[in-house]
């Protein structure tokens, strides 16, 4: 190639690699809870409904466990509480003596420190040795997860200076979300920089060429700036889920630069070798944009990106790919003709010998196929975040000192149509207060914070904390509810902010961190218990915990949607682009053996499903078939006649970069896998390294066989 054509293209590809620098190295972290808000109707008019009806933000649980309760340490630990929480980004607090007025606090003494305490207050403020506040955040994400991070740093300084604070407990769903973020940054700090390592290493032993190297690395980066400068400028924070899409851009991009390379070596004509991948390689591109295109059927939002922009970024890839060598290695002369290439694998006469053996060696990968799609079907799903993290991890002790001691450390909202105005009618009142009442008494509710606990509180505060009974709280008039109201509304305003609009009543629960199936038991109780006070009108039911749920059932549904997708579109481009109808039963045992493999290998790791799994069988089928069009394409492009030399020639030209791209991938999801601590990316590195290895199984040994048994019929009905 004309060598100022060269440098121009060269030039050109560092200009645009340059631009997108900036918006590529300065996207923002976010994995709140509405991060991976479910798109659909239901849950975006409840949210809405909330938010035009309520304060936008989130509550957390602050506890601090004192060496003994008295007045100087519970005065201690306000301090301290004020202290921590003294962040932008915090709303507000509640807490015993910020929320229970002087006069009261002398009638409360005798049972604060008792089992009492938690009965008498609004909510267990003061219960044994724990104090503990209620603290709101905004909803802001940047705000919210900027002050969780500095209360955190806070905390041990706080315990190591207070002798009589024993420990301080902090949870709640935005504390996860922060601990979500600080996983999901795992694949920039410790990921990343071990694959660029490993997959060095690997290219400097396989090929012992510096320029080689260079080269790889320049179409690498050259495709994750662009990539990500896209992905950014269009608006995007990357999450737990989007974080994977560098790792992906990197290991489908060395993927088929190892393809372009070793063809390299079978051409001294360099544009020669480059054309001989350009047809396969778009394919490639093809079927792999579309296998993660199928994730966008997701109605989760973070699922639906990582689908979009990994699809847009494979064909990134494949013009990074073929521009790096128009431009950088032609100007370089970077020349692989006849180059002895190491690594290679096993020999060619072995591989061969694996395709020769008899059909009924089919029924493995069918039985495999068959275990791996039981195995899916009844395997345990995992929708609670919190078992995402190791046992002794922070966030997991934490909730439950808390859940153990104090309270739930997850929140559901339930709003209840009411006549227009802020106070309530006392209609209504008895409504609500029976409803409150048998909540109390559910499995997994610890505790309810609305107006008509605050109403209960001015009602025990006005009898006399310690001459009370339970059958005295009942209001017995509307005129008494009403300056009840009246007077809650001058000592405590904030109440009717946060609990009444004009429209709905808030009821704010405080339960325990639950799976789906305890979470649906609930919601079903609550809804017969709703039904039975016959109020006019359907309540909403949201919050946190609930989205959470709801984002957990559309990951197991989006699964087989995409997968199913990816398997047909991508079976069917193989057909029309190889004009081939057999390839689609030829291709189908190959590519599905890896998917078997990976969920037996659910069983085998006793991993559940969860948002690790969900993605990643189109994701490996995405991958797996890349080797399969490869093999397909030089098999049926030889003009020899006969399995053998069609077959031979195709391992000559495939079946090194085959095994080298394999055991990179092979190893780059593995170190994944075993270097995090973190349930979903573990179940993501270790499942796809099961995935590519299988997969390189699947398309030496059985696709050849279908490929025999298929050539060999055709030729007896050609005879």
């Amino acid at each position: 190639m004309n060598k100022k054509i060269a440098l121009i293209i060269f030039l050109l590809q560092i200009a645009i690699t340059t631009y997108f620098v900036f918006p590529a190295t300065t996207i923002k972290q976010n994995n709140s809870v509405a991060t991976f808000m479910v798109n659909s109707a239901i849950a975006k008019n409840n949210d809405l409904l909330f938010s035009q009806n309520f304060p936008q933000d989130e509550t957390t649980v602050l506890s601090i466990e004192l060496q003994e309760t008295n007045d100087e340490s519970i005065r201690l630990a306000e301090k301290v509480i004020k202290e921590i929480v003294s962040e932008n980004g915090v709303v507000r607090y509640h807490s015993y003596l910020l929320d229970t007025p002087l006069s009261l606090q002398s009638q409360l003494k005798e049972t604060i420190s008792g089992e009492q305490s938690s009965k008498e207050l609004i909510f267990p403020f003061v219960k044994d040795k724990f104090y503990t506040a209620l603290v709101v955040f905004e909803r802001d994400n940047e705000l919210q997860q900027a002050a969780i991070a500095h209360i955190v740093q806070k905390i041990p300084f706080f315990i190591k200076t207070h002798p009589q604070i024993a420990n301080i407990f902090f949870a709640g769903e935005p504390v996860v979300g922060y601990y979500l973020g600080l996983s999901s940054l795992e694949v920039k700090t410790k990921f990343f920089p071990t694959l660029i390592v490993f997959c060095s290493l690997i290219m400097v032993w396989v090929f012992r060429s510096f320029r080689v190297v260079v080269a790889w690395l320049l179409a690498i980066v050259n495709a994750l700036v662009v990539s990500m400068g896209i992905f950014s400028l269009m608006g995007n924070s990357l999450n737990l889920i989007t974080n994977l899409i560098p790792v992906l851009i990197f290991v489908l991009s060395t993927a088929m630069h190892m393809h372009i390379l070793l063809s390299l070596t079978h051409f001294e004509d360099y544009i020669a070798g480059l054309k001989e991948k350009l047809i396969p390689n778009f394919l490639v591109a093809l079927t792999t944009s579309i296998g993660f295109g199928s994730l966008m059927v997701s109605n989760v939002k973070p699922i639906y990106l990582l689908g979009k922009y990994t699809s847009i970024s494979v064909w990134i890839i494949f013009a990074s790919c073929y521009i790096t060598h128009l431009g950088f290695s032609s100007l370089f002369r970077l020349t692989l003709y006849d180059k002895k290439i190491h690594g290679k694998g096993f020999t060619q006469s072995k591989i061969f010998a694996l395709g020769t053996k008899n059909g009924t060696w089919l029924l493995v990968p069918v039985t495999v196929i068959i275990c791996g799609a039981i195995t899916v079907l009844y395997n345990s799903a995992e929708s609670n975040g919190l078992k995402y993290f190791a046992y002794e991890h922070t966030l997991r002790k934490n909730t439950k000192h808390i859940q153990e001691s104090i309270t739930g450390s997850s929140s559901i909202e339930i709003l209840i149509p009411k006549s227009q105005g802020k106070f309530i009618d006392y209609t209504f009142y008895t409504k609500v207060a029976s409803f409150e009442k048998e909540l109390k008494s559910l499995n997994n509710i610890r505790h309810i914070i609305s107006l008509n606990q605050y109403i209960l509180f001015v009602n025990k505060s006005a009898i006399g904390f310690d001459q009370y009974e339970e059958e005295d709280l009942t209001i017995s008039t509307s005129e008494t509810l009403h300056n009840m109201q009246k007077q809650l509304r001058e000592t405590n305003a904030n109440v009717f902010v946060n609990f009444t609009s004009d429209h709905y009543y808030r009821i704010q629960i405080l339960s325990n961190a639950i799976g789906s199936e305890h979470f649906h038991m609930l919601k079903e109780n609550i809804t017969q218990i709703y039904e039975q006070q016959n109020f006019s009108g359907d309540f909403v039911f949201t919050g946190t915990l609930d989205q959470v749920i709801q984002i957990q059932m559309y990951l197991l549904q989006s699964m087989g949607e995409s997968l199913f997708f990816t398997i047909a579109f991508s079976l069917l481009l193989m057909t029309v682009f190889l004009k081939n109808l057999h390839i689609l039963y030829l291709a189908i045992i190959p590519n599905l053996f890896p998917l078997g493999c990976m969920a037996c290998a659910l069983k085998v790791f006793d991993f559940p499903t969860t948002i690790g799994t969900v993605m990643v069988f189109s994701i490996a089928f995405g991958i797996a078939v890349d080797s399969t069009i490869h093999l397909f394409h030089s098999f049926y492009h030889y003009e020899q006649k006969g399995f053998s030399q069609k077959w031979l020639h195709s391992l000559s030209m495939n079946s090194s970069a085959i095994w080298i791209t394999s055991f990179i991938l092979f190893g780059a999801f593995l170190l994944i896998g075993l270097l995090s601590a973190f349930l979903p990316t573990t179940q993501f590195g270790l499942l796809l390294s099961v995935g590519m290895i299988s997969a390189w199984i699947g398309d030496v040994s059985f696709l050849p066989i279908s490929l025999r048994l298929y050539t060999k019929g055709r030729r007896k009905d050609e005879k």
